[in-house]
């Protein structure tokens, strides 16, 4: 076979050169300055839009409202009809430049802007060292601020068109641009007084005038140099260094400010000497909390659920049913009882409310210390509430047909692994309802509600009140479940006013700050859910408990009928006494907030001995226009 000849190689073509004609041509480069002029061109478009985007924000300095504090201010008037607390943001009638002592004027000024009179609004080596201090630290934590600065980002958190303010790096460039404008409109001494008057001053106040009467009592021109010094120092933080919640820290806070004031000579070595023995004479001002605190916190919670405070603005009274004179007896006689009697028994705190015989709360005790604790044992704490919850089965087997001689077993139950004792109660095989409520006798109150029925027994606790959340069940009667004194008191008062009673209220009237009536209180008494005879009955078993009952030593010496019921939860966790006469009812509490035991404490004990030391005080109603 012939062999295969290999190809040709094949040589590569020449290439074949354009013709110049046909050469293209390079682009002409665009010159510098063109290129310059574009960029500057974007650049103004973009900053343009930047600055619109900046100022959009920025409140109108021509709205005089704008340099007004916004603030709601509550002012809560006595059943006398005179003012006893206020509550939310005040502030005094403003102050003019001439009015702020020098002293104080150069104590502000020396520790907030010392270069205030100098500089423009805007102090460029403090923000620099701000914004190299805050990159370095990865967040903003110094702002470098002016007065004017300071003033400047005030309005724009109180600005209705800002409803949010934070410490970004826009928000700072947008205080700078409200900070200039301010310097433009307004001379230095305008920029001053409209800084000191909207100051906040910690616990709702605001401004200068407002502060050192609030914390000194006395007008401002009247303040001496260590008070004044306290008031320059409270601008760094007025919460901390309020002179009412932490003396020795607002006086380090106050000799700080004395300090730099030397240091710019303002003061002389003799002068500073004099002003430090006047802060060391310097004593605590008498805070402002009062025992009737707690009843305050309970009505402004209440607000909401009675109007809109969304729709309401400005200032409003709120006419309240505090008795002045009731208050201070129960404030003075309950809590100074209740120190005494507990001898060393470890139990710390106490709760007490009165309720007249309309329904209206006379006074209240939430703890022996709002200062130290505004929890408020009346209305916030949720407890077991041991035997006084034993109304309920003795009223639903009343209104069901049952006297107090009906009689009902006292011997032992079990109900499933639960299996209810009693203590210091010798089974008699039967005994009356009579028997088995002044004597607390937990079996015959779980057999007489066996035979009442769930169902019965869960309308009659609707009907006063004292529903609770979850299943139903027997373990109830002996007052496993929770509720507050409150509700219990309300309930006692009901079965005391035989349905009469409206439910406990403590509002009677809003005002607003044009005197228009936004709230007014329906003059309506309460409705009767029971039968007549039940009320009676009841009655008579809550008065049998105070004759010859668990009650007995807590009687008091008095013709006056009465009536109450003791009630002690497991290992003597809570312990309570709950009694009235024909004018008020009185609920007792008495525990620890971390729920430890209180040792032999009972309800006839501690918690019944505090009712009759308090209610033996009351006597007859103090006159009132509600």
């Amino acid at each position: 076979m012939p062999k295969k000849l290999p190809s040709p190689k094949k040589t590569p073509s020449p290439k074949k050169r354009s013709s110049p004609a046909r050469r293209k041509k390079s682009p002409k480069r665009t010159p510098l300055w063109i290129l310059g002029a574009q960029v500057f061109c974007v650049f103004l478009f973009v900053g343009g839009l930047f600055y619109l985007w900046l100022i959009k924000d920025l409140p109108s300095l021509d709205d005089p409202a704008l340099f007004q504090v916004r603030q709601r201010s509550l002012t809560f008037l006595d059943a006398e009809g005179k003012p006893f607390a206020r509550r939310g943001e005040t502030s005094g009638k403003p102050l003019k430049y001439s009015e702020v002592p020098p002293f104080l004027r150069q104590a502000i000024l020396s520790t907030e802007d010392r270069n205030f009179f100098t500089h423009s609004g805007v102090n460029l080596p403090s923000i620099f060292r701000a914004m190299w201090m805050n990159l370095t630290a990865g967040k903003i934590r110094q702002g470098g601020s002016t007065i004017t600065q300071q003033l400047a980002k005030n309005l724009l958190i109180t600005s209705n068109k800002t409803t949010t303010y934070n410490r970004s790096y826009f928000r700072k460039m947008r205080e700078l641009l409200l900070a200039r404008r301010l310097e433009s409109v307004f001379s230095k001494q305008q920029l001053f007084t409209l800084y000191v008057n909207r100051a906040y001053f910690g616990s709702g106040i605001y401004g200068l005038r407002e502060a050192a009467q609030r914390y000194f009592s006395k007008p401002i021109h009247k303040l001496n140099h260590a008070e004044s010094l306290i008031l320059a120092g409270l601008f760094k933080a007025p919460t901390a260094y309020a002179p009412t919640h932490n003396l020795q820290k607002s006086k380090i806070r106050a000799r700080v400010v004395l300090a730099s004031l030397k240091n710019q000579e303002k003061v002389s070595t003799q002068q500073e000497r004099n002003i430090s023995h006047e802060l060391d004479r310097l004593r605590r001002p008498p805070h402002h909390f009062k025992m009737e605190d707690h009843f305050v916190d309970w009505v402004q919670a209440r607000l909401k659920t009675i109007v809109d405070m969304n729709t309401l603005k400005g200032d409003l009274v709120i006419e309240t049913t505090l008795s002045p004179r009731l208050q201070r007896i129960v404030a003075r006689e309950g809590v100074l009882g209740f120190m005494s009697l507990r001898g060393k028994a470890p139990v710390k705190q106490l709760g007490m409310i009165l309720i007249d015989q309309n329904g209206a709360v006379r006074a209240m005790i939430g703890g022996v210390d709002y200062e130290t604790s505004k929890y408020n044992r009346v209305t916030q704490a949720m407890r077991q509430p041991g035997s006084v919850y034993k109304i309920i089965p003795f009223m639903a087997a009343l209104e069901s047909g049952k006297t107090p001689r009906s009689k009902i077993s006292d011997k032992r139950v079990r109900i499933g692994h639960w299996s209810p004792k009693n203590y210091g109660w010798r089974s008699r095989g039967e005994v009356s309802l009579e028997e088995a409520f002044s004597y607390s006798i937990n079996t015959a109150t779980v057999n007489l509600s066996r035979k009442v029925g769930v169902k019965q027994l869960k309308l009659t606790a609707k009907k006063l009140g004292l529903s609770t959340k979850g299943p139903f069940d027997l373990t109830r009667v002996l007052g496993s479940g929770e509720t507050n004194l409150f509700r219990l008191t309300n309930a006692y008062n009901h079965i005391s006013q035989e349905g009469k009673a409206s439910n406990a209220y403590g509002i009677v009237r809003i005002r607003n700050s044009k005197g228009e009536i936004v709230f007014q209180r329906p003059p309506k008494k309460g409705t009767p859910t029971f039968a007549p005879k039940t009320y009676q009955d009841m009655k008579t078993l809550l008065q049998k408990v105070m004759e010859k009952g668990t009650g007995r030593r807590c009687r008091l010496q008095t013709s006056l009928l009465q009536g109450g019921k003791t009630g002690t939860t497991q290992d003597s966790r809570d312990a309570y006494f709950i009694g009235y006469t024909p004018l008020y009812t009185l609920g007792v509490w008495v525990g620890n907030d971390d729920n430890k035991s209180m040792g032999r404490v009972t309800g006839a004990s501690l918690p019944g001995k505090v009712w009759q030391h308090v209610m033996g005080q009351l006597g007859q109603p103090a006159p009132s226009r509600r």
